[in-house]
């Protein structure tokens, strides 16, 4: 539990190391603010726990969101954004925006319990986030700001887990080495995030595309709709590794914006 708490506070501080300022609330996408309002509510439940000297389950819960929802989802998601995306795109402070707010109040909410890793933390956030403390003694608790999160996470996580165990037969094959070769088949009518990019790094593929488009490699069921694993019509893009570029070896549109 230390090690996997330690390795976020590593990957939080270094994706927001160029960060000066928060972004504002408004500018935050579907699943910054679906992490932000978890977060919410299980630092809550942790901070009661703790005031209950039930630190056990505490540690046991607030263990289990780093490990499910944080780390493994949210931080994956984030990598494209945080190393492909302009250096001031709005994505991309939208993310380190929320990955700043949470690491301030998960510092603070542990540090009675792992005072010299809190203070260690400290040395390395940004200084608009150390607020001119010298350690953490002088940090004062924060509350996560309250965001409404607008979309079936439930559901998308049911079809992402189904997706994942589709595409995992075809790992072991070694036909397929990355989910970024793929493209997710919908069925007709299906509402997911309202951004399509978004979706498609929730899924950590290259594209969306309806079920009947193209053939299928594999095919899954979520609640009676039936879901596709296909493979992505596009080339891979050299910066990005996203199949996203309409000629071999050229990057996709995205990048090329990105370095002009």
């Amino acid at each position: 539990q230390y090690r996997k708490l330690r390795n976020s506070f590593r990957f939080l501080l270094a994706n927001i190391s160029d960060l000066e300022a928060l972004a504002p609330m408004e500018s935050l996408g579907e699943l910054d603010r679906w992490i932000l309002s978890e977060a919410k509510t299980v630092f809550e439940e942790v901070k009661k726990e703790f005031d209950e000297y039930e630190y056990a389950r505490a540690m046991i819960r607030l263990n289990a969101f780093v490990v499910s929802k944080l780390s493994n989802i949210y931080m994956d998601v984030c990598k494209d954004r945080l190393y492909c995306d302009a250096k001031d795109a709005e994505s991309r402070r939208a993310s380190q925006t929320v990955m700043a707010l949470i690491l301030r109040s998960l510092l603070t909410l542990v540090a009675p319990i792992l005072t010299y890793t809190a203070d260690e933390v400290v040395e390395y956030m940004p200084e608009f986030l150390r607020e001119n403390q010298a350690s953490v003694f002088g940090l004062v608790s924060k509350e996560l700001p309250s965001v409404k999160s607008e979309f079936d996470a439930a559901k998308l996580l049911e079809i992402r887990d189904g997706f994942f165990e589709a595409v995992e037969k075809f790992k072991k094959e070694g036909s397929v080495k990355s989910t970024l070769e793929l493209a997710l088949g919908l069925p007709k009518g299906f509402e997911g995030l309202s951004s399509e990019k978004d979706m498609e790094d929730f899924f950590l593929v290259s594209g969306l595309l309806d079920k009947d488009e193209g053939e299928a490699l594999a095919s899954f069921d979520v609640d009676s709709k039936e879901f596709s694993v296909m493979k992505s019509a596009k080339h891979k893009c050299p910066r990005c590794w996203r199949y996203a570029a309409e000629t071999e070896d050229a990057l996709c549109p995205r990048c090329q914006k990105a370095l002009s």
